[in-house]
Order: structure tokens, then sequence, then C-alpha cells
């Protein structure tokens, strides 16, 4: 399965998850809001022998209060989907099929401009996939007996350079590049 595919999947069922969860949030921002003037009603029949103008400011704090409360919601929802997909998408890189994780890797490595080098991977990878990748890869690659510490991916080090091509980082940088396209995908271009 090739990463747009799993990418469009991802976000396909992020979409669907991020619609629920706005609806959600949607729903708990209206009863915020109501309770809200519930009580701002209150409080203006209470102090409305105080004056027409300080009953007014009281009800418009409340009322932006409420508003901020529920916007802070929102956002939080929606930071929360956001990190969701990264994590899901992490999720099926790390559960490719060796021939796929194989092409992945080495991808990253021949992106890298790499000819050659030792490839450290983690314990799970090395007994995985660790020869099938030195062998696409080619013989001025080597398996170095380190074992990474990392959740997945790789490095190369080149004599005194490490190349950094672990999932971690990977999904960091995608982070980082993509999150305003996830956001308008999953929300619409609404704000995040």
């Amino acid at each position: 399965m090739s990463i747009e595919k799993i990418t469009k999947k991802i976000t396909e069922d992020a979409r669907i998850e991020a619609e629920k969860i706005r609806q959600e949030a949607a729903a708990e921002a209206t009863r915020i809001v109501d309770e809200a003037r519930s009580q701002a009603d209150k409080m203006r029949h209470d102090i409305g022998k105080r004056g027409a103008l300080e009953k007014a400011k009281i009800v418009d704090r409340r009322n932006s209060v409420a508003d901020i409360d529920s916007r802070k919601m929102i956002l939080a929802a929606k930071r929360e989907l956001m990190d969701q997909c990264f994590d899901d998408a992490k999720e099926a890189i790390l559960s490719m099929k060796p021939e796929d994780y194989v092409g992945f890797l080495a991808g990253i490595v021949t992106k890298a401009g790499l000819t050659s080098g030792e490839v450290i991977l983690n314990e799970r990878d090395k007994k995985a996939v660790g020869k099938l990748l030195i062998d696409k890869l080619g013989d001025k690659f080597t398996l170095s007996d380190e074992i990474g510490k990392f959740a997945g991916g790789l490095m190369v080090h080149t004599d005194k350079v490490y190349m950094n091509g672990t999932i971690e980082t990977f999904i960091d940088e995608a982070r980082e590049t993509m999150a305003l396209d996830v956001a308008n995908v999953l929300f619409g271009g609404q704000e995040v």
C-alpha cells in the first residue's frame, strides 16, 4: 500500500472523526452557551434594580466567557484529532508489509542522496527486514550491530555524519510542513 493511499485512507477516516468531534463540540458549546445565558438571565433579573448599564456589562461578560470556553473546547478537540491523524500515520507506516516497509526505508536513504553507510535499525526492524534492506540498498551499505532506540525507520552513519530517517523524525517533519493542509482537510479551513 503506497503512502499516498495510506494518507488518503487516514485523512478520510480523520475527516469522518473530525465531523463527529465537531458536532459533539458544537453541541457541548451550545449547552455551555445556553447555560451561561440562563445564568445571565437570572442575574439580569436579580440586578435589574442596579441599573440597565451594569446589567448589560455583566451579561456581556458572561456571554464572552462562555464563548471563549466553547472555543477553547473546540480548539482542543481539533488539536487532539490532528495529533491522532499523525499518530495513525505513524502506526500505518510501522504496520506496513515487510516488502513495502523496506521500499519505504530505501526511499528515505535514496532521497537523502546517500550511496554508502552503516544502517542502524531498531531491534524489531533489524530482525524483520535488516537483511532485505541491505540487499535492496546494495553492497556499499552494512547493517550496524548498534540497536536504535526509536520506534521505526533508520539512521545511517557515514563517516562523521548521522542521517536521521527515524519514523519519529519523519512524522515530526510532516507535522510541521503539513499541519495546515491536514487542518484544511479535516476542518475545511476553520480556525485551528
